[in-house]
Protein backbone atom coordinates (compact mmCIF):
# COMPACT_ATOMS: atom_id res chain seq x y z
CA UNK A 1 0.00 0.00 0.00
CA UNK A 2 1.28 3.47 -0.82
CA UNK A 3 1.99 6.07 1.85
CA UNK A 4 -0.87 8.16 0.47
CA UNK A 5 -3.25 5.27 1.01
CA UNK A 6 -2.28 5.21 4.70
CA UNK A 7 -3.07 8.90 5.28
CA UNK A 8 -6.74 8.60 6.12
CA UNK A 9 -9.04 11.21 7.63
CA UNK A 10 -12.47 9.75 8.45
CA UNK A 11 -13.86 13.16 9.40
CA UNK A 12 -13.02 14.46 5.92
CA UNK A 13 -15.01 11.61 4.40
CA UNK A 14 -17.88 12.25 6.81
CA UNK A 15 -17.94 15.92 5.86
CA UNK A 16 -17.97 15.01 2.17
CA UNK A 17 -20.93 12.74 2.87
CA UNK A 18 -22.88 15.20 5.00
CA UNK A 19 -22.18 18.48 3.19
CA UNK A 20 -21.48 17.65 -0.46
CA UNK A 21 -23.78 14.65 -0.78
CA UNK A 22 -26.58 15.01 1.77
CA UNK A 23 -26.59 18.82 2.00
CA UNK A 24 -26.67 19.17 5.79
CA UNK A 25 -26.71 22.72 7.15
CA UNK A 26 -26.88 24.16 10.67
CA UNK A 27 -30.19 23.46 12.39
CA UNK A 28 -31.09 20.45 10.22
CA UNK A 29 -32.40 17.33 11.92
CA UNK A 30 -30.23 14.35 10.95
CA UNK A 31 -31.11 10.74 11.72
CA UNK A 32 -28.27 8.21 11.52
CA UNK A 33 -29.48 4.62 11.21
CA UNK A 34 -26.81 2.24 12.47
CA UNK A 35 -26.76 -1.50 12.83
CA UNK A 36 -28.18 -3.47 15.71
CA UNK A 37 -25.49 -4.84 18.06
CA UNK A 38 -25.60 -8.33 16.53
CA UNK A 39 -24.75 -7.00 13.05
CA UNK A 40 -21.11 -6.79 11.99
CA UNK A 41 -21.31 -5.26 8.52
CA UNK A 42 -20.16 -1.75 9.54
CA UNK A 43 -17.43 -0.83 11.99
CA UNK A 44 -19.07 0.76 15.05
CA UNK A 45 -16.72 3.77 14.81
CA UNK A 46 -18.27 4.94 11.52
CA UNK A 47 -21.63 6.16 12.93
CA UNK A 48 -19.76 7.75 15.84
CA UNK A 49 -17.58 9.72 13.42
CA UNK A 50 -20.48 10.76 11.17
CA UNK A 51 -22.56 11.88 14.16
CA UNK A 52 -19.64 13.91 15.54
CA UNK A 53 -19.14 15.77 12.27
CA UNK A 54 -22.89 16.36 11.87
CA UNK A 55 -23.03 17.97 15.32
CA UNK A 56 -20.02 20.13 14.46
CA UNK A 57 -21.98 21.34 11.43
CA UNK A 58 -24.72 22.51 13.79
CA UNK A 59 -27.17 19.70 13.02
CA UNK A 60 -29.51 18.13 15.57
CA UNK A 61 -28.45 14.50 15.49
CA UNK A 62 -30.12 11.30 16.61
CA UNK A 63 -28.67 7.81 16.18
CA UNK A 64 -30.94 4.78 15.95
CA UNK A 65 -29.62 1.21 15.96
CA UNK A 66 -32.28 -0.73 14.05
CA UNK A 67 -32.43 -4.52 13.54
CA UNK A 68 -32.87 -5.72 9.98
CA UNK A 69 -36.45 -6.56 8.96
CA UNK A 70 -37.42 -10.18 8.46
CA UNK A 71 -38.37 -9.64 4.81
CA UNK A 72 -36.59 -7.87 1.98
CA UNK A 73 -38.50 -4.75 0.95
CA UNK A 74 -39.79 -3.97 4.41
CA UNK A 75 -39.01 -0.89 6.44
CA UNK A 76 -40.16 -0.88 10.07
CA UNK A 77 -43.05 1.52 10.59
CA UNK A 78 -41.40 3.09 13.62
CA UNK A 79 -38.28 3.84 11.59
CA UNK A 80 -40.28 5.31 8.69
CA UNK A 81 -42.09 7.58 11.12
CA UNK A 82 -38.82 8.71 12.68
CA UNK A 83 -37.41 9.43 9.21
CA UNK A 84 -40.37 11.65 8.44
CA UNK A 85 -39.58 13.77 11.50
CA UNK A 86 -36.08 14.51 10.18
CA UNK A 87 -34.60 16.54 7.34
CA UNK A 88 -32.05 13.88 6.43
CA UNK A 89 -31.54 10.17 7.10
CA UNK A 90 -28.14 8.57 6.66
CA UNK A 91 -28.01 4.78 6.64
CA UNK A 92 -24.93 3.05 8.00
CA UNK A 93 -26.73 -0.25 7.84
CA UNK A 94 -27.79 -2.84 5.27
CA UNK A 95 -31.33 -1.75 6.09
CA UNK A 96 -31.29 0.60 3.09
CA UNK A 97 -30.09 -2.11 0.71
CA UNK A 98 -32.95 -4.32 1.84
CA UNK A 99 -35.52 -1.57 1.29
CA UNK A 100 -33.94 0.36 -1.58
CA UNK A 101 -37.06 0.12 -3.76
CA UNK A 102 -39.57 0.85 -0.98
CA UNK A 103 -41.43 4.13 -1.53
CA UNK A 104 -41.12 6.33 1.55
CA UNK A 105 -43.37 9.40 1.82
CA UNK A 106 -41.98 12.79 2.68
CA UNK A 107 -39.36 15.12 1.24
CA UNK A 108 -36.50 14.33 3.61
CA UNK A 109 -33.28 13.13 1.98
CA UNK A 110 -32.33 9.48 2.34
CA UNK A 111 -28.75 8.33 1.77
CA UNK A 112 -26.92 5.04 2.17
CA UNK A 113 -23.19 5.24 2.85
CA UNK A 114 -21.02 2.33 1.67
CA UNK A 115 -17.95 3.31 3.71
CA UNK A 116 -18.04 0.31 6.03
CA UNK A 117 -15.09 1.29 8.21
CA UNK A 118 -12.92 4.28 9.01
CA UNK A 119 -10.25 3.24 6.51
CA UNK A 120 -12.77 3.50 3.69
CA UNK A 121 -14.43 6.62 5.10
CA UNK A 122 -11.10 8.42 5.42
CA UNK A 123 -9.55 7.34 2.12
CA UNK A 124 -9.97 8.77 -1.37
CA UNK A 125 -12.78 6.24 -1.83
CA UNK A 126 -15.00 8.55 0.25
CA UNK A 127 -13.09 11.86 0.24
CA UNK A 128 -13.02 12.45 -3.54
CA UNK A 129 -15.25 15.51 -4.03
CA UNK A 130 -18.79 14.22 -4.29
CA UNK A 131 -19.79 17.08 -6.58
CA UNK A 132 -17.09 16.10 -9.07
CA UNK A 133 -17.96 12.41 -8.95
CA UNK A 134 -21.64 13.22 -9.49
CA UNK A 135 -20.79 15.37 -12.54
CA UNK A 136 -18.65 12.58 -13.98
CA UNK A 137 -21.47 10.10 -13.42
CA UNK A 138 -24.02 12.31 -15.20
CA UNK A 139 -21.56 12.91 -18.05
CA UNK A 140 -20.89 9.19 -18.48
CA UNK A 141 -24.57 8.25 -18.38
CA UNK A 142 -25.35 10.91 -20.99
CA UNK A 143 -22.72 9.40 -23.28
CA UNK A 144 -24.04 5.89 -22.75
CA UNK A 145 -27.56 7.13 -23.50
CA UNK A 146 -26.31 8.39 -26.89
CA UNK A 147 -24.08 5.42 -27.75
CA UNK A 148 -25.02 2.49 -29.99
CA UNK A 149 -22.85 -0.53 -29.24
CA UNK A 150 -20.89 -2.04 -26.37
CA UNK A 151 -18.55 -4.99 -25.89
CA UNK A 152 -16.93 -6.65 -22.86
CA UNK A 153 -13.85 -8.87 -22.71
CA UNK A 154 -11.79 -10.17 -19.80
CA UNK A 155 -8.57 -12.15 -19.28
CA UNK A 156 -10.49 -15.38 -18.59
CA UNK A 157 -12.19 -15.36 -21.99
CA UNK A 158 -15.32 -13.26 -21.61
CA UNK A 159 -16.27 -11.90 -25.04
CA UNK A 160 -19.77 -10.45 -25.40
CA UNK A 161 -21.34 -7.68 -27.44
CA UNK A 162 -24.63 -5.86 -27.50
CA UNK A 163 -26.40 -2.61 -28.25
CA UNK A 164 -27.57 0.05 -25.83
CA UNK A 165 -31.19 -1.08 -25.91
CA UNK A 166 -32.51 1.57 -23.53
CA UNK A 167 -35.95 1.84 -25.13
CA UNK A 168 -38.49 0.15 -22.89
CA UNK A 169 -35.92 -0.53 -20.19
CA UNK A 170 -36.81 0.59 -16.68
CA UNK A 171 -34.27 2.59 -14.70
CA UNK A 172 -33.51 1.38 -11.20
CA UNK A 173 -35.67 3.69 -9.14
CA UNK A 174 -33.72 3.74 -5.87
CA UNK A 175 -35.40 5.17 -2.80
CA UNK A 176 -31.98 6.19 -1.46
CA UNK A 177 -29.07 8.26 -2.72
CA UNK A 178 -25.73 6.44 -2.75
CA UNK A 179 -22.46 7.59 -1.23
CA UNK A 180 -19.85 7.54 -2.57
CA UNK A 181 -20.59 7.46 -6.30
CA UNK A 182 -20.28 3.81 -7.21
CA UNK A 183 -21.62 2.82 -10.61
CA UNK A 184 -24.10 3.84 -13.31
CA UNK A 185 -27.55 2.66 -14.29
CA UNK A 186 -27.40 -0.96 -15.52
CA UNK A 187 -27.13 -1.61 -19.24
CA UNK A 188 -29.85 -3.93 -20.60
CA UNK A 189 -28.65 -7.28 -21.98
CA UNK A 190 -31.58 -8.03 -24.30
CA UNK A 191 -29.30 -7.81 -27.38
CA UNK A 192 -26.23 -9.44 -25.83
CA UNK A 193 -24.47 -12.30 -27.61
CA UNK A 194 -21.25 -14.13 -26.82
CA UNK A 195 -19.74 -15.91 -23.86
CA UNK A 196 -19.00 -14.93 -20.27
CA UNK A 197 -16.42 -16.61 -18.04
CA UNK A 198 -18.11 -17.48 -14.75
CA UNK A 199 -15.32 -17.59 -12.18
CA UNK A 200 -14.67 -17.42 -8.44
CA UNK A 201 -18.32 -17.71 -7.34
CA UNK A 202 -22.00 -17.11 -7.93
CA UNK A 203 -23.40 -14.61 -5.43
CA UNK A 204 -26.89 -13.22 -4.72
CA UNK A 205 -27.95 -10.19 -6.74
CA UNK A 206 -29.26 -8.54 -3.57
CA UNK A 207 -29.89 -9.73 -0.03
CA UNK A 208 -29.21 -13.44 0.39
CA UNK A 209 -32.70 -14.97 0.61
CA UNK A 210 -31.78 -18.58 -0.10
CA UNK A 211 -29.31 -21.24 1.06
CA UNK A 212 -26.67 -21.84 -0.01
CA UNK A 213 -26.41 -18.20 -1.01
CA UNK A 214 -22.88 -18.38 -2.42
CA UNK A 215 -21.49 -21.01 -4.77
CA UNK A 216 -17.71 -21.29 -5.19
CA UNK A 217 -16.56 -22.07 -8.76
CA UNK A 218 -13.40 -24.20 -8.88
CA UNK A 219 -12.53 -23.51 -12.54
CA UNK A 220 -14.15 -21.04 -14.97
CA UNK A 221 -17.37 -22.12 -16.65
CA UNK A 222 -18.25 -20.45 -19.94
CA UNK A 223 -21.82 -19.15 -20.19
CA UNK A 224 -22.93 -18.88 -23.81
CA UNK A 225 -25.58 -16.19 -24.23
CA UNK A 226 -27.85 -15.47 -27.20
CA UNK A 227 -30.04 -12.35 -27.23
CA UNK A 228 -29.77 -11.98 -23.48
CA UNK A 229 -30.57 -15.60 -22.62
CA UNK A 230 -28.22 -18.27 -21.32
CA UNK A 231 -28.17 -21.04 -23.92
CA UNK A 232 -25.62 -23.43 -22.40
CA UNK A 233 -22.79 -23.80 -19.92
CA UNK A 234 -19.46 -25.20 -21.11
CA UNK A 235 -16.64 -26.54 -18.93
CA UNK A 236 -15.61 -29.52 -16.85
CA UNK A 237 -18.69 -31.47 -15.83
CA UNK A 238 -17.69 -31.30 -12.16
CA UNK A 239 -17.82 -27.49 -12.41
CA UNK A 240 -20.84 -27.13 -14.69
CA UNK A 241 -23.10 -29.44 -12.66
CA UNK A 242 -23.14 -27.40 -9.40
CA UNK A 243 -23.55 -24.12 -11.31
CA UNK A 244 -26.57 -25.50 -13.14
CA UNK A 245 -28.04 -26.99 -9.95
CA UNK A 246 -27.63 -23.70 -8.09
CA UNK A 247 -29.42 -21.78 -10.84
CA UNK A 248 -32.26 -24.28 -10.91
CA UNK A 249 -32.63 -24.12 -7.12
CA UNK A 250 -32.85 -20.34 -7.07
CA UNK A 251 -35.22 -20.13 -10.04
CA UNK A 252 -37.55 -22.72 -8.52
CA UNK A 253 -37.61 -20.96 -5.15
CA UNK A 254 -38.78 -17.66 -6.65
CA UNK A 255 -40.65 -18.98 -9.69
CA UNK A 256 -38.48 -16.92 -12.06
CA UNK A 257 -36.74 -17.32 -15.41
CA UNK A 258 -33.36 -18.88 -14.62
CA UNK A 259 -31.87 -18.16 -18.08
CA UNK A 260 -32.69 -14.45 -18.27
CA UNK A 261 -29.67 -12.12 -18.23
CA UNK A 262 -31.05 -8.71 -17.35
CA UNK A 263 -28.24 -6.14 -17.32
CA UNK A 264 -24.68 -5.27 -16.35
CA UNK A 265 -22.62 -2.46 -14.91
CA UNK A 266 -19.08 -1.83 -13.71
CA UNK A 267 -17.55 0.32 -10.99
CA UNK A 268 -16.51 3.98 -11.33
CA UNK A 269 -14.44 4.68 -8.21
CA UNK A 270 -10.72 3.95 -8.77
CA UNK A 271 -10.02 4.12 -5.04
CA UNK A 272 -12.37 1.31 -4.06
CA UNK A 273 -10.55 -1.30 -2.01
CA UNK A 274 -11.23 -4.17 0.35
CA UNK A 275 -8.58 -4.95 2.93
CA UNK A 276 -9.79 -8.44 3.86
CA UNK A 277 -10.35 -11.57 1.82
CA UNK A 278 -13.53 -11.50 -0.23
CA UNK A 279 -14.40 -15.14 0.41
CA UNK A 280 -14.27 -14.63 4.17
CA UNK A 281 -17.47 -12.54 3.96
CA UNK A 282 -18.79 -12.24 0.41
CA UNK A 283 -21.88 -10.29 1.46
CA UNK A 284 -19.76 -7.60 3.10
CA UNK A 285 -17.29 -7.63 0.21
CA UNK A 286 -20.12 -7.17 -2.27
CA UNK A 287 -21.30 -4.00 -0.52
CA UNK A 288 -18.01 -2.30 -1.42
CA UNK A 289 -16.55 -4.05 -4.45
CA UNK A 290 -19.24 -3.11 -6.97
CA UNK A 291 -17.76 0.42 -7.03
CA UNK A 292 -14.36 -0.81 -8.30
CA UNK A 293 -13.47 -0.46 -12.00
CA UNK A 294 -11.86 -3.88 -11.66
CA UNK A 295 -15.26 -5.46 -11.07
CA UNK A 296 -18.12 -5.87 -13.55
CA UNK A 297 -21.20 -7.89 -12.74
CA UNK A 298 -24.25 -9.15 -14.57
CA UNK A 299 -27.75 -9.28 -13.06
CA UNK A 300 -29.15 -12.72 -13.90
CA UNK A 301 -31.85 -15.21 -12.96
CA UNK A 302 -35.01 -13.10 -13.18
CA UNK A 303 -36.21 -10.42 -15.58
CA UNK A 304 -35.42 -7.55 -13.20
CA UNK A 305 -32.47 -5.81 -11.57
CA UNK A 306 -30.57 -6.85 -9.57
CA UNK A 307 -31.83 -10.37 -10.28
CA UNK A 308 -31.21 -13.23 -7.88
CA UNK A 309 -27.75 -14.34 -9.06
CA UNK A 310 -24.84 -12.09 -10.00
CA UNK A 311 -22.09 -13.18 -12.41
CA UNK A 312 -18.69 -11.65 -11.58
CA UNK A 313 -16.13 -10.49 -14.16
CA UNK A 314 -12.78 -9.05 -13.10
CA UNK A 315 -10.44 -6.67 -14.93
CA UNK A 316 -12.85 -6.09 -17.82
CA UNK A 317 -12.16 -4.17 -20.99
CA UNK A 318 -15.35 -2.35 -21.97
CA UNK A 319 -15.66 -0.66 -25.35
CA UNK A 320 -18.38 1.84 -26.21
CA UNK A 321 -18.84 2.31 -29.95
CA UNK A 322 -15.40 0.76 -30.35
CA UNK A 323 -13.65 3.08 -27.86
CA UNK A 324 -12.16 1.72 -24.63
CA UNK A 325 -13.84 3.22 -21.56
CA UNK A 326 -12.43 0.58 -19.20
CA UNK A 327 -9.16 -1.17 -20.07
CA UNK A 328 -8.19 -4.29 -18.12
CA UNK A 329 -9.93 -2.96 -15.03
CA UNK A 330 -8.75 0.65 -15.33
CA UNK A 331 -11.34 3.40 -15.90
CA UNK A 332 -9.42 5.04 -18.76
CA UNK A 333 -12.41 7.21 -19.74
CA UNK A 334 -11.34 9.52 -16.92
CA UNK A 335 -8.08 10.24 -18.74
CA UNK A 336 -9.80 11.65 -21.83
CA UNK A 337 -8.94 15.33 -22.31
CA UNK A 338 -12.37 16.77 -21.56
CA UNK A 339 -12.72 14.67 -18.43
CA UNK A 340 -9.18 15.46 -17.30
CA UNK A 341 -9.95 19.19 -17.65
CA UNK A 342 -13.03 18.78 -15.44
CA UNK A 343 -11.04 16.85 -12.84
CA UNK A 344 -8.34 19.53 -12.84
CA UNK A 345 -10.89 22.05 -11.52
CA UNK A 346 -10.96 20.18 -8.18
CA UNK A 347 -7.75 20.43 -6.12
CA UNK A 348 -6.40 17.03 -5.18
CA UNK A 349 -8.76 15.12 -7.44
CA UNK A 350 -5.93 14.10 -9.78
CA UNK A 351 -5.66 10.97 -7.64
CA UNK A 352 -8.46 9.73 -9.93
CA UNK A 353 -5.70 8.91 -12.41
CA UNK A 354 -4.30 6.31 -10.02
CA UNK A 355 -6.20 3.42 -8.52
CA UNK A 356 -6.31 0.84 -5.76
CA UNK A 357 -5.99 -2.72 -7.00
CA UNK A 358 -6.49 -4.50 -3.66
CA UNK A 359 -10.04 -5.77 -3.94
CA UNK A 360 -9.81 -8.86 -1.74
CA UNK A 361 -9.56 -11.36 -4.61
CA UNK A 362 -6.61 -13.52 -5.62
CA UNK A 363 -6.04 -13.88 -9.36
Amino acid sequence: MSDAAKNIDPELGARNLLVDCVGVTAGDRVLIVSEAPEERHYDTLVPVCVAKVARELGAKVSVLAAPLPDKVGELPCALAEEMNRCDHTVFLSRMADHARFVPIPGVASKTICYALDEDLLGSAYATLPHGLMSKLLRKLEHELDQAKNWSITCPLGTDVQGTFAWQGAEDEDFTFDLFPVTTFKPVPCSTMNGEIALAHWLIPGGKACYEPAFLPIRKPVMAHVTNGRLERLVGDEDDVRPVQAHREMVAAKFGIDRDFVHSWHVGLNPHTFYSGRADDDLERWGAVSFASPRYLHFHTCGDYAPGEIAWSVFDPTVRVDGVEFWKEGVFVWLEREDNAQLIAQYPGADCLFTMRRDVGVDF
